[in-house]
Parts: C-alpha cells; structure tokens; sequence
C-alpha cells in the first residue's frame, strides 16, 4: 500500500529518528540508522514497502516500511574532507535509479546495473558563473565583478568542467 492507503505520516527529525504516525497521531515505527539530522524522506515510487532517507550525516538509507530495518546504507564522503550532508534524494520514475544531491553541489547515481547513459558526463561539472567573485557598489547592491551587472541580471549560465 502506498504512504496514504496505510494514513500514516513519515516525518524526520533533527533528533536523528524517523517516525512514522498513524492517522490518530500514535507512533507507529521508529527508523533508526542515522547519526546526525536527517532531514529528507521520500517513498520508491513502485515498491510501496521502501523508502529512503538522508541528512546531514551523509548517510543515505533506503528502508522497509513494514519491519523498520534499513535495507542498504550509503555514506557520503568526500575525498580529503569527510562526510558531506545529503540535502535530497529522488527516485527515477522507473525506479531503478536513486539520485542524491549534496552539501557541495556533487549529484550521485545509485542503482543496480551500468548507467551507460551517464559515463560520458564529466566527473566535475559546474556553471560558469559559480566562482565568479562578487562585489557592492556605492549602495551596497552585489554585482558580477566580471560584468558589474546584478547576479541575476547576467546572462543564463552555461556547464564547464575543471578545465574551464
């Protein structure tokens, strides 16, 4: 059954749970797995009985709903600075693949066979515009140093890699 034919809420907490409430506001189940917030909760959109959640801890965990226990635990470390939160995270709608997000912009593809779709994009890839300095003017407005125009103003960003 689906989150709303159980009438039951999943909620994550900064007190590292996440809970799951039926509709006359009991307690139902108690994920446990993280070790700081968690703060994102989302259903597999085929296979009603999983869920995943991540969160500051960079842990990312896909659960069964029904027993509580986590099915498959990710941790998100980033080489030569440690763990990274994982702001959010999303199911294909196939469900096959799972997409996370992080602190630091990084998007990851999990799933269960070659992505062969994917192995061309460049390991690092940003806008253009992302390290552009910014400054004030004599109102204390930002500017686009490069350009002197407000951030918004300048023209849409394009994908470059490390390399420029």
């Amino acid at each position: 059954k689906q989150w709303y034919q159980r009438r039951v809420a999943i909620t994550a907490g900064s007190d590292t749970s996440i809970r799951m409430w039926n509709m006359a506001g009991e307690l139902v189940q108690v994920f446990l797995g993280h070790d700081d917030e968690a703060y994102f909760v989302q259903e597999h959109p085929l296979v009603s009985d999983v869920l995943v959640t991540c969160g500051h801890d960079g842990h990312i965990i896909t659960w069964c709903v029904e027993s509580g226990e986590a099915l498959t635990t990710f941790l998100n470390v980033i080489e030569g600075e440690g763990r990274a939160s994982v702001l959010e995270a999303s199911f294909t709608s196939s469900g096959e693949h799972l997409l996370t997000v992080d602190a630091n912009g990084h998007i990851s593809i999990f799933g269960h066979e070659m992505l062969k779709g994917y192995v061309n994009v460049p390991r690092e890839q940003f806008f253009n515009t992302d390290y552009h300095s910014l400054i004030r003017d004599r109102f204390s407005n930002v500017l686009d140093e490069q350009t002197e125009m407000p951030p918004h103003s300048v023209g849409p960003p394009y994908m470059v890699d490390q390399q420029g």
